[in-house]
């Protein structure tokens, strides 16, 4: 056959059968020196693209057909498009076609992005993130447990990364919330500006009413958008971005951080003609148990503005982790650090008399004096001397202090019981008397003594017959119910809650007063002898809460409990009331005697105002200084 004929009889073949040839067979009929060129209109008779070569010349073209028939397998496999028996296996960009965010080296691109300065994701070894994914065995089934791809798509993790990288994409393109409302016209600023007033004042609200504001702030602002009537807050969110609706408890966090920064800020411009002006500060901090259960220091500053009027500001709170005296030192010294005030200008600490604070050698006072203010004075809180007072006299009179552990104990007999509380707040409506409800008393809240006495004479009534109610019925607590009924029905308890009101009402006034911002050391001797004076008042005539209650028993029809014939009104006042107000005066006067209150007076000399008005006093501020000298 010439080599006519066997180029034709090649070129038949491979138009008429559509398998691929064997390796040694199209090497041998291409080694013959005949070119082979097969072109067809018709797709499924053509030959394979890798069997397809140009016209080059034989040695070039075997070269070619050895290095493509690498590739083809030795046995004479038909080029049918029916189904193989066994499944084709996937390349990795048949991977990435089906999901986009598999990178060619076999990251994630957006948890690389997001993760690699980042904590891992929980339950991540560093796949996709610092290692590339290599088990493409498993990354072929439908359901995520038999495919990595898919479980690693549908995870937390990642649709975290992407929908944050989303938004910092989005903010990149629109710029930061700050820009755009730069770039808005002016209308639109002053609008957007309102808006985020009204979100702020959301926020401080909840915080003023000691409300949640991590799980309500979200319902509170949506409230507000129903209550606005104009619908303006309604329609300004609907045209924000997504990344800017407000509505997360996180912007509730950043509003707050801004108030914080605010108010520091403020505070820092406030003190800050302090110090240039080389003014004296005085000093106030005292320990507090918040909502949280933790232990903060409270600190507060009093000084002198420009007109020479006295100032005092709250200036930070601060987490103890203890409350030792170096503890303490430490977070008032920080908290003024903070606001740049020069502890040179610290004239005065006022603390409580805890040893931790008040310690003569290593209280905080101390610590402070010796290590940053050595020209200060430590006084020792005014209105916790006055709280000292009433404490250590109630102490030693047991009928004054009986009566006070009876009112907690029916605080708790109430107010623990939401079924007493009910009880309670329905005779309150049956008899018509006043809806007030009943307070706690405690040693360290200062006006609180005679706030309790107060609110339980008000509503005697309506306790009395709801201890009667519950006394009756039997249940738990009836006991502890007659006991306290027992008291409350006898004339010596009740002439002994009378007394206290009137005894207690002028060192309320007082307390109250020694808090006021106005107050100073001038005027203290005028508030110490006014209380000495109505206490006297009320030592000498007994008559005043002996009519009242007479007045209660008469209006309201009580039946006492029978009583021994020595306890009369009389034998109460001078066994009990009058001994119980001389231990108040003689605790008053060791706290606030004539000395110190002369002393207090002598001080004011150093005041200018005494000089710029022309006071006449000056003179006799002089002499009280020196009969103390």
């Amino acid at each position: 056959m010439s080599s006519k004929h066997k180029s034709n009889a090649i070129t038949n073949f491979f138009i008429k059968v559509p398998r691929t040839p064997s390796v040694a067979t199209f090497i041998a009929e291409q080694s013959n020196g005949n070119v082979v060129a097969t072109t067809s209109t018709h797709p499924e008779t053509s030959i394979p693209h890798h069997a397809k070569i140009s016209s080059v010349p034989l040695s070039n073209q075997t070269i070619q057909l050895q290095s493509c028939l690498e590739t083809i397998t030795e046995s004479e496999v038909p080029c049918d498009t029916a189904s193989p028996p066994h499944k084709k296996k996937k390349r990795n960009g048949s991977y990435r076609e089906d999901h986009v965010w598999l990178t060619d080296d076999n990251y994630c691109t957006f948890c690389k992005a997001y993760y690699s300065e980042r904590t891992f994701p929980r339950g991540s070894d560093g796949t996709f993130i610092t290692k590339p994914f290599t088990n493409f065995s498993k990354a072929t089934g439908v359901l995520p447990k038999h495919n990595k791809l898919l479980k690693h798509e549908q995870s937390e993790g990642h649709r975290k990364a992407k929908g944050l990288i989303a938004c910092s994409d989005q903010s990149q393109r629109n710029g930061s919330v700050l820009e755009q409302m730069y770039v808005a016209s002016e209308s639109e600023r002053e609008e957007n500006f309102s808006r985020l007033a009204d979100y702020m004042k959301a926020t401080y609200w909840l915080v003023k009413e000691e409300i949640p504001h991590t799980t309500k702030y979200t319902s509170l602002v949506n409230l507000c958008c129903e209550l606005d009537g104009s619908r303006r807050m309604d329609m300004w969110r609907s045209i924000q971005p997504e990344n800017a609706t407000y509505n997360s408890h996180n912007t509730c966090a950043e509003f707050l951080t801004a108030i914080k920064e605010y108010m520091t800020m403020s505070l820092k411009d406030r003190v800050k003609p302090i110090n240039m002006a080389v003014s004296y500060i005085s000093v106030m901090a005292d320990e507090a148990t918040d909502l949280c259960r933790r232990t903060v220091l409270s600190v507060c500053l009093r000084y002198l503005n420009s007109n020479g009027k006295p100032v005092e500001c709250f200036v930070g709170l601060r987490e103890l982790e203890n409350t030792q005296a170096i503890a303490v030192k430490e977070g008032v010294v920080t908290i003024l650090s903070g606001l740049e005030v020069e502890m040179n200008n610290v004239m005065w600490l006022s603390f409580d008399g805890a040893s931790n604070m008040a310690g003569v050698r290593n209280g905080a006072q101390a610590l402070l004096i010796r290590e940053h203010s050595k020209e200060a004075v430590y006084v020792h809180c005014r209105s916790h001397v006055l709280q000292l007072v009433c404490v250590h006299a109630a102490q030693k009179y047991p009928d004054v202090k009986r009566m006070f552990s009876l009112l907690n104990s029916l605080w708790r007999l109430i107010y623990d019981s939401p079924k007493n509380l009910r009880i309670f707040k329905d005779i309150q409506d049956i008899l018509h008397g006043p809806d007030i409800d009943l307070v706690r008393n405690g040693n360290t809240r200062w006006t609180s003594h005679y706030r309790c006495i107060s609110a339980t004479i008000k509503c005697l009534n309506a306790i009395i017959t709801t201890l009667q109610q519950l006394h009756a019925d039997g249940a738990d607590l009836s006991s502890e119910a007659g006991g306290i009924l027992l008291t409350l029905q006898s004339r010596k308890g009740l002439l002994i809650l009378y007394a206290l009101k009137r005894i207690l009402h002028p060192l309320c006034i007082l307390a109250q007063q020694l808090q006021s911002p106005n107050a100073t050391l001038a005027n203290m001797q005028t508030y110490v002898s006014t209380t000495r004076a109505t206490l006297m008042e009320v030592k000498e005539n007994p008559d005043t809460f002996i009519a009242e209650v007479c007045e209660f028993l008469q209006t309201n029809s009580l039946a006492l409990v029978s009583e021994s014939s020595t306890t009369s009104d009389i034998n109460v006042h001078n066994n009990i009331v009058k001994p119980y107000i001389n231990c108040l005066l003689e605790n008053m006067e060791s706290r606030f005697s004539d000395k110190v209150m002369a002393m207090c007076t002598a001080t004011t000399v150093f005041d200018p105002r005494m000089y710029a008005s022309g006071s006449s006093n000056s003179s006799q501020v002089t002499e009280h200084l020196i009969s103390y000298a």
